[in-house]
């Protein structure tokens, strides 16, 4: 099994995912879950929940309200209101 990244290592520019970067494989991971899932037909909220589930398993670590917020940033590039 690949060694597990510290939150720290997926986002850059202060606290760990401030900017929405990242460069580790959970980035891609995360947004590949949602885009495919999306391309199928799955509704937004049932994607971002999958791509959610995607960023907890590479980082257990992560607080809830914190993996959500992070990947809202990773997969939506329009306006957020």
């Amino acid at each position: 099994m690949a060694a597990r990244r510290s939150p720290e290592s997926c986002g850059s520019g202060g606290p760990p995912f401030a900017d929405g970067t990242a460069d580790c494989r959970c980035h891609q991971a995360v947004t590949r879950a949602y885009a495919e899932m999306v391309a199928r037909g799955a509704p937004g909220s049932v994607a971002l929940e999958a791509a959610i589930r995607v960023f907890v398993y590479h980082h257990p670590e992560v607080p809830a309200f914190r993996a959500h917020d992070t990947v809202e940033t990773w997969v939506y590039t329009g306006p957020l209101n």
